[in-house]
């Protein structure tokens, strides 16, 4: 869809990775925009030269770097002066045609704000989720631990390989790993090893529509899930260690002497649980279910 809408800038013309991902439907997926490009193989079907920085900046091409985009647009009639374009506005480009994918998108996020209740009878397993990338960013290997709550001690793991087809955007995790994460927990499944409670490598309540991949994972697969970000995706953390959004807690920052992990409810918890049992078993910066399924994913990912 990217490489169809920079068939649309008329010759003479420029546009912006931000107003490409506007097109899209989000602002947030200028820097997928800009990934993408830099991945594109028919430069004269798809003419990426024309796609430039907010600020007039030419930036890279890699079919000859600044040197030719600047030689490319110069012969499209735009002038240029030290590796910029001296008036953007006067070629910018933005009347893209485009049923804005992404904002759609947003729509099916909303279905999926998580269910707030109580874990219930007492929890005897955790399961954690990760997914490594091999080198292209494309194969792809996920990895379930499963735990021994009172112990702590990983009982078994499953692992399931496969290939992503969707880009990074910060928002859109889901889109990307929860097509691997659904076959690795129907495998899980498969083979009685659930837990009653599972970890997952990213967030539930902590998102821009309160609905992560922990909240989005959890309702398509119906099982109990737990956020666990290493990063702060949106909400601000308070002196008391609680994180608020609009004036709402969504999350708690956990930290045990090490770097804070932010943990939210996913699908089926509530924070106070989902917070505690994180720390029970925490022995270093990520709790242990999601620190082995990270260490699994990624040696299975390079092996």
């Amino acid at each position: 869809m990217v490489y169809e809408l920079i068939t649309h800038i008329p010759k003479g013309k420029v546009s912006t990775y931000g107003a490409v991902a506007e097109a899209l439907g989000d602002k947030t997926a200028a820097r997928a925009i800009g990934k993408i490009l830099s991945e594109n193989s028919n430069p004269e079907l798809y003419p990426c030269y024309k796609i430039v920085y907010s600020d007039g900046a030419v930036g890279n091409y890699r079919f000859g770097g600044m040197a030719e985009k600047s030689r490319l647009l110069s012969a499209d009639g735009i002038k240029i002066s030290d590796g910029r374009i001296t008036d953007l506005k006067r070629y910018f480009f933005s009347n893209f045609v485009s049923d804005k994918p992404l904002a759609r998108l947003h729509e099916y996020q909303d279905r999926f704000m998580p269910e707030i209740e109580s874990i219930g009878s007492a929890v005897r397993t955790v399961g954690g989720v990760d997914v490594s990338y091999s080198g292209d960013s494309k194969n792809v290997v996920a990895v379930y631990t499963l735990f021994d709550f009172k112990i702590n001690k990983m009982i078994d793991y499953v692992s399931q390989s496969g290939k992503i087809c969707f880009p990074y955007i910060p928002g859109y995790l889901s889109f990307r790993e929860l097509p691997i994460l659904s076959k690795l927990i129907e495998k899980v499944e498969d083979g009685k090893k659930s837990a009653d409670v599972v970890l997952v490598d990213g967030n539930g309540l902590i998102h821009p529509r309160n609905s992560g991949i922990a909240s989005m994972l959890g309702a398509v697969c119906g099982i109990k899930t737990i956020g666990v970000a290493k990063s702060l995706l949106c909400g601000t953390a308070g002196d008391d260690n609680f994180i608020r959004m609009d004036n709402k807690v969504i999350g708690k920052r956990i930290t045990k002497g090490f770097k804070p992990v932010f943990v939210s409810a996913g699908w089926k918890t509530d924070l106070s649980e989902a917070a505690s049992i994180v720390s029970e078993v925490m022995i270093r910066r990520l709790p242990e279910p999601l620190r082995m399924a990270h260490i699994l994913s990624k040696s299975l990912a390079v092996s």
